[in-house]
């Protein structure tokens, strides 16, 4: 698969694909191959920041415009044995209250990996940009997300879970990169464990379905919130609070047209039992909050 570090819907396709298809993809970590085991602080400060935030791909999708909602499965990953944080200011929730600093991790056991000599941190793999090509003619860096989804930075979205994304141009041309062994909501020093991850994924059109920013499921099968079922909007914006309204009201919206409720009955049920959370606060200039809803309620 190509690695491109742009999102522009004038790129060729890497491979087109019939709805169904199952494409394995080769994740490269979020520096482009710039960090590796032997890097320094040094090395982290002379980053070239055209280089960061890799994606793979483009697919075209057949029989899939802008008049349909792109699904993709996410089926398995893999991930390799050394990660690495950063705090990288500038970039980070509390800029200027930090020095650049390198962390590397051994995920080698894929279950846990050590801070330091006496804090092990449970890993929990996902995957941080997944999106398709904007609407809009030029180039566009892959480190904001939009309504096309892109580096979103949820670390629920992981194996089991089925994320919906708009479609903006004919084929959609997905692409997905940011693999992470560990992520915290908000991203908070701007990297979670990055690393190389191995992704297969399963893609589904959606005819005549129509969304305005990404939506996900975590079902049962998902190695996330302990097996129960979620279905989860998310609002992008520049301002904290609008994309919190944005995420309740797509939830108000899809409650409405899924269930029997009343526009006043989904809002007062989001007061009661709806989960709301900052998934990133750093990837400039847009942040991401996410509303649940567990799907057992209604079954």
């Amino acid at each position: 698969m190509k690695i491109h570090y742009n999102w522009d819907h004038s790129f060729p396709s890497a491979l087109v694909i019939d709805p169904g298809d199952i494409v394995k993809f080769n994740l490269q970590e979020s520096s482009g191959g710039q960090i590796n085991k032997n890097s320094t602080v040094k090395d982290l400060n002379n980053i070239d920041l055209d280089r960061i935030c890799p994606l793979s791909g483009p697919i075209y999708i057949q029989n899939i415009s802008s008049k349909d909602v792109l699904e993709v499965e996410i089926l398995d990953y893999n991930i390799s044995n050394w990660g690495w944080s950063a705090i990288h200011p500038g970039f980070d929730l509390l800029a200027g209250d930090f020095d650049s600093y390198l962390h590397h991790w051994d995920i080698s056991n894929k279950i846990s990996a050590n801070l330091n000599s006496k804090l092990s941190v449970p890993l929990n793999p996902s995957i941080s940009i997944l999106g398709v090509a904007p609407k809009e003619t030029g180039s566009f860096h892959p480190l904001s997300p939009s309504n096309s989804g892109g580096n979103m930075s949820i670390n629920d979205i992981s194996k089991g879970v089925k994320l919906f994304l708009p479609v903006n141009v004919d084929g959609a041309l997905f692409s997905c990169g940011g693999g992470k062994a560990a992520l915290g909501d908000g991203k908070i020093c701007s990297s979670g464990i990055e690393t190389n991850m191995s992704l297969t994924l399963k893609f589904h059109v959606h005819k005549g379905l129509k969304l305005e920013e990404p939506q996900f499921i975590i079902n049962k099968d998902s190695e996330k919130e302990n097996k129960i079922n979620y279905y989860v909007t998310t609002g992008i914006s520049p301002d904290m609070l609008n994309a919190t309204k944005k995420a309740v009201k797509y939830m108000i919206s899809y409650l409405t047209s899924t269930y029997d409720l009343t526009l006043q009955e989904a809002y007062v049920l989001c007061s009661v039992i709806l989960k709301l959370k900052i998934n990133q606060v750093v990837n400039k200039p847009n942040w991401v909050v996410s509303a649940y809803i567990p799907l057992n309620l209604f079954s």
